[in-house]
């Protein structure tokens, strides 16, 4: 295949490889932090209480919004709005 090919290629992977990494991290924050929480869609999806989190894509959902930043940013949203 051409040039396009081999850099589409190129740049899918490195984006399951910087997901993959984001997943880990932010799961491994989530474990340290105590805190009880629901996965769904193999791991894709963390649910505390309404609150929908996606740790490889460092996204949360909550009341029709989408907010951005890793799981420290989430538990800080989570605790300032006194929802844990």
């Amino acid at each position: 295949m051409g040039d396009m090919g081999d850099t589409f290629r190129s740049m899918r992977k490195d984006n399951q490889a910087r997901r993959e990494n984001q997943m880990a991290y932010n799961m491994e924050i989530l474990n340290k932090s105590d805190i009880d929480y629901d996965v769904h869609n193999k791991g894709i999806q963390i649910n505390i209480k309404k609150v929908a989190f996606y740790p490889s894509t460092n996204k949360w959902e909550f009341g029709g919004k989408t907010y951005h930043g890793n799981a420290y940013s989430f538990l800080g949203w989570l605790k300032k709005r006194k929802l844990i």
